[in-house]
């Protein structure tokens, strides 16, 4: 029998990466801009279909 050398080392990194409230504000404010954005380019789109139909 060949003795094996088993080394277990246990290393656990938690990284907790948080946003500040500032940087996290202004990131859920872009995301709402945007989101209105394609909806005013979608309902615009749907205004346009619906005048001129196909």
């Amino acid at each position: 029998m060949s003795d094996m050398i088993v080394s277990s080392v246990n290393v656990t990194v938690v990284l907790q990466y948080r946003d500040s409230f500032t940087k996290a504000v202004i990131k859920n404010v872009i995301v709402v801009v945007l989101g209105i954005f394609i909806n005013y380019i979608n309902a615009g789109l749907i205004h346009t279909f619906r005048k001129h139909q196909v």
